[in-house]
């Protein structure tokens, strides 16, 4: 009954369209936090939509969308410059390259904070450790107590 509430397109079987992938936008120049959000939105829109993106025509329909986004982030500009520069057809010319690069940049930021957080515990006094993947998600509030007792998917 929830679902049927919050349904917007029953017989397609998906809550978000195209539509939706399209109003995800770049906050800022790509700072650490703002891409994370960044990101964290482009996967709830795409994991959301009624056609999956895996043929190369399907994901051609995308890649302009995130190409756009991505250019706006300072940090990005090597890697969008690189893929500018590939000839069409070539292999690494896709969504999946760009998409890596993205996610590689925002788990660089992660490292980053927990590295300076080591640091600070550590200028501090106290007797710091790594914090846990799943102690710095909870801390990031991508686990409901749903989540955490069923190990579902994290989201925000």
């Amino acid at each position: 009954l929830i679902y049927e509430h919050f349904d917007t397109d029953s017989a397609a079987g998906a809550l978000l369209d195209i539509r939706d992938l399209m109003a995800v936008k770049m906050v800022g120049k790509g700072e650490a936090g703002n891409l994370e959000l960044f990101k964290n939105s482009w996967d709830r829109a795409m994991s959301g939509q009624k056609t999956r993106f895996t043929t190369a025509a399907t994901q051609e329909m995308v890649l302009p969308l995130l190409l756009e986004e991505l250019q706006k982030c300072d940090r990005l500009q090597h890697d969008v410059a690189h893929y500018k520069r590939l000839p069409a057809g070539d292999s690494e010319k896709t969504l999946d390259y760009l998409y890596s690069s993205l996610e590689r940049m925002v788990e660089d930021d992660t490292k980053e904070g927990n590295r300076k957080t080591l640091e600070l515990a550590r200028q501090k006094g106290a007797t710091a450790k790594a914090p846990s993947p799943a102690a710095a998600a909870q801390r990031a509030g991508k686990h409901c107590s749903y989540c955490r007792k069923t190990g579902h998917e994290a989201h925000e």
